[in-house]
């Protein structure tokens, strides 16, 4: 495990995932005549250089995983169009693919029927409506939960049943 406790956390995972080592260990002792002269040096730094080179380093890292994730991705890419024309030229996936179809258009028709009915339709339009209350109090949900971890510090909260409930945020880049 990598950190020094208080300082940083320890690591939860393999190095594929998480640091193996450790980004900043605070100084805590004075420099002895034993010590090397940048040790002193680096005890004349503002927290405002660290804070520079923390970002750079961490700017630095995450454009790395983004070229890691952006080869990964070419790499699957290639590998299902290799497969798309490995299939392809296999007569049996052609036969299969058509007896699919033919599954498929007589299963919809079928359930085109039975779900064609006054009952069925009812209950589909209410499910549709509930889905979509649940799905905008989520979002609300969502939102508040921020909030409440913005002006408490905390991930916990306690539900209405006095179950305590962890937060788990998660973060997606889009262009």
């Amino acid at each position: 495990m990598v950190g020094v406790g208080r300082l940083e956390l320890p690591t939860p995972s393999t190095p594929y995932w998480c640091a193996s080592q450790l980004r900043h260990t605070p100084i805590i002792n004075p420099p002895t005549t034993s010590q090397p002269a940048n040790y002193t040096l680096a005890l004349k730094k503002t927290p405002e250089y660290y804070n520079v080179i923390r970002m750079s380093d961490t700017t630095s890292v995450i454009q790395k995983r983004l070229k890691i994730l952006d080869d990964l991705l070419k790499e699957l890419n290639k590998l299902k169009d290799d497969l798309d024309g490995a299939l392809q030229d296999d007569p049996n996936y052609g036969k299969f693919l058509e007896e699919r179809e033919e599954t498929k258009k007589d299963h919809k028709e079928k359930k085109g029927r039975i779900m064609a009915t006054g009952v069925v339709k009812g209950y589909q339009v209410e499910i549709k409506e509930k889905i979509q209350e649940i799905k905008e109090n989520r979002e609300i949900l969502s939102q508040e939960l921020v909030d409440y971890y913005r002006e408490n510090g905390t991930l916990e909260i306690v539900d209405a049943n006095g179950n305590v409930k962890r937060m788990k945020f998660s973060v997606k880049l889009v262009n």
